[in-house]
């Protein structure tokens, strides 16, 4: 079973392509960059980047490159854009990058509300990827439907004796059996304070009150 590790901050694009530019590893990762090779704005699968983005790159000609990056520089006619490594995804802190790893993406043509599991074992201690050394690979999580990121207001159908919650979804958690077997859970922070907060399989949360209205009619007893 491909169980997640870690899950990080989401990234506001990811792309679907090679992006050509020229690679610095840094200190094994750390303050590694890939710089564009021509002066240009960086626009990843329709996405135009600002500075601070979080990008994930997936599809790399040399699979060493893949990963999480910041934006150091967006681009413009006159600037290369440059990439910099996340300080959560650059080995800053041993073993950070590694096999089970989770993100999601926000936006994109082809790769919006997507979710992604770095699958690779590495060569380091315990599997870790050694960054510059062994191939990182990103791999969509298809059957992960997620519906909600952290942040999100929900209803949440609790059991036939409690009725429907309301609350924030506070962080997301996955385990994936196969490519196609897939559990994803809500941890949710409920808006009545009696309430503890608590892991919710995604099945019982909803958007709408009237949509877990409408699940629970279903199983109420």
């Amino acid at each position: 079973m491909l169980t997640v590790t870690g899950t990080l901050d989401s990234v506001q694009a990811a792309s679907p392509v090679n992006l050509v530019g020229t690679y610095v590893n840094g200190t094994a990762g750390v303050g590694a960059t890939l710089t564009s090779s021509t002066m240009t704005a960086l626009v990843v699968d329709g996405y135009a980047a600002n500075v601070g983005d979080r990008i994930l790159l997936t599809s790399q000609a040399d699979a060493t490159q893949n990963g999480v990056y910041t934006v150091a520089n967006a681009g413009s006619a006159s600037a290369a854009w440059v990439l910099a490594r996340a300080t959560d995804f650059n080995n800053s802190v041993a073993g950070q990058v590694k096999a089970g790893i989770f993100v999601f993406v926000i936006n994109g043509t082809v790769n919006g509300n997507s979710s992604w599991l770095e699958t690779a074992v590495g060569s380091g201690t315990l599997g870790a990827i050694i960054i510059g050394t062994d191939a990182i690979q990103f791999t969509e999580s298809n059957a992960v439907l997620y519906t909600f990121l952290p942040g999100a207001n929900v209803f949440v159908v609790q059991a036939s004796m409690f009725g429907i919650g309301k609350g924030i979804v506070t962080s997301v958690g996955m385990s994936q059996a196969t490519p196609s077997s897939t559990t994803v859970t809500y941890q949710i922070t409920y808006n009545n304070p009696a309430r503890t907060p608590a892991a919710v399989d995604s099945s019982l949360v909803f958007a709408t009150l009237a949509a877990a209205w409408a699940y629970y009619q279903t199983v109420i007893s």
